[in-house]
């Protein structure tokens, strides 16, 4: 049993989880209080629509902190923050709800060939995430979200080879530049 993230009672094999890591219910936490923090704030300033942006860039805030602290984009944020946006779309604003689930399926579509070629330079939460981002920024403005997120990617990734700091095949944490690009698109969707 793999026990580095959770705690244990008991001792040798009658051993079993009882609470999970103190991490991820802080990372919870941050993701529930910027969500409350934000949706009443992208109310005040573009309505209904202002407020599920803002949601969903509270959300996209959190994922990409702990992707830069554990090089993870984690599902206990990323599903119920989907979940939650396609949530308000429909109650608050269902005319835009089909265009948000083709705007996932697009984006995760295309995170997904992007990772089928890339020789593992992508993960499976990269993908996700574009999916994530898709439904947050609809069909319209999944892909200029998307690219804006991957030139957001390749200056980060060229200021850390330049610097020192990274090797040119090391990895880095992507989601930080998608959300960033994603949070992009969001500023020009609102001011559109």
């Amino acid at each position: 049993m793999h026990t580095d993230n959770v705690f244990t009672l008991g001792r040798g094999n009658a051993s079993r989880p009882v609470l999970r890591s103190a991490r991820r219910w802080l990372e919870r936490g941050l993701g529930v209080g910027m969500l409350f923090l934000a949706a009443p704030l992208g109310w005040r300033l573009a309505g209904a629509e202002g407020a599920i942006l803002l949601a969903g860039a509270a959300f996209l805030a959190a994922m990409s902190w702990v992707d830069l602290r554990r090089r993870v984009i984690p599902g206990y944020l990323l599903w119920p923050g989907a979940g939650l946006i396609l949530l308000l779309r429909g109650m608050l604003l269902p005319h835009t709800l089909p265009t948000a689930l083709l705007g996932g399926l697009a984006g995760w579509t295309f995170f997904w060939l992007l990772a089928r070629l890339s020789d593992g330079q992508l993960g499976g939460g990269d993908v996700k995430l574009a999916g994530f981002i898709g439904i947050l920024t609809g069909l319209v403005w999944v892909l200029p979200a998307l690219l804006l997120g991957m030139a957001a990617g390749g200056v980060m990734a060229f200021g850390l080879v330049a610097s020192g700091r990274k090797g040119i095949h090391e990895g880095i944490p992507y989601g930080p530049a998608m959300s960033l690009g994603a949070c992009a698109a969001l500023l020009l969707i609102v001011a559109a």
